[in-house]
């Protein structure tokens, strides 16, 4: 693309974004592509906007129903309107910590945080948390980000399922050298030899929703880790074959 024909091109795609009829495009617009201050009286009133105007207070509505809460238990599996996914949709959106949103976020990490090391199962255990059996990465990293965007990133639940990403997440390209600790090893897909791109890129998503100032060496080392693992395989393709794409299983982002 030529200089002019660029040019042209944000000069043309920055308006159209602002004059979205949704709040949230207009503020990410304002904050993450012209870098405007979190303090600027448009950035300001475009996030309170995102609470009432738009997708956000609808979504809120319907996860208020009766027939959404029932659903609540099956906070993973009910693809994609369970309490897990709305909450990414909400974080997304940049949607602002009130009462009903940190009902949502509780119950989550009451029913769905194993309770040892701080992972994300897909089901509630008998015995309180979440399922330590059935402890993922992709669901682990997608909920640190929406709960640290929700207004819960210094909580000590949410910073001890952040270590949990640190300490387990591994890197194997087609033979397990770096072996998953038990529980947290049934699923083959996840902690196998061939390590998940999903898990991988969402355990960068977490680690995202915090400022680098704050990271730990060992959080810069995984990062580092992470991210040599999808660039040698040009981010999708196989390691050893890099004219061949990569199991779908491995390829598919899910909701980024």
């Amino acid at each position: 693309m030529e200089k002019s024909e660029k040019r042209t091109t944000q000069n043309s795609t920055i308006p159209w974004l602002l004059s979205s009829s949704s709040p949230s495009v207009r503020y990410f617009t304002l904050v993450d592509l012209l870098g405007t201050s979190l303090e600027d009286d448009w950035v300001q009133k475009e996030k309170a906007l995102i609470m009432q105007q738009g997708y956000v207070p609808e979504l809120l509505q319907a996860m208020s129903e009766p027939a959404y809460r029932e659903a609540f238990p099956k906070f993973y599996t009910y693809k994609y309107k369970g309490l897990v996914w709305s909450l990414i949709v909400l974080a997304e959106l940049g949607a602002t910590r009130n009462p009903a949103i940190e009902t949502y976020c509780e119950y989550l990490l009451e029913h769905a945080q194993e309770r040892q090391d701080g992972g994300f199962s897909m089901h509630s255990s008998k015995r309180g948390g979440g399922r330590a059996s059935e402890v993922i990465p992709c669901l682990t990293g997608n909920m640190v980000w929406s709960l640290a965007r929700l207004g819960y990133r210094d909580d000590p639940r949410v910073l001890k399922a952040l270590s949990f990403l640190v300490d387990t997440m591994v890197t194997n390209d087609g033979i397990e050298v770096e072996k998953q600790r038990p529980p947290y090893d049934r699923y083959e897909e996840c902690w196998g030899s061939h390590t998940c791109f999903m898990g991988v890129v969402k355990a960068l998503k977490a680690f995202s929703a915090f400022p680098k100032e704050s990271w730990s060496v060992s959080m810069h080392a995984k990062s580092d880790q992470l991210v040599e693992f999808l660039l040698i395989h040009h981010l999708y393709k196989r390691s050893h074959d890099l004219h061949r794409v990569a199991k779908l299983i491995g390829v598919h982002l899910g909701s980024l």
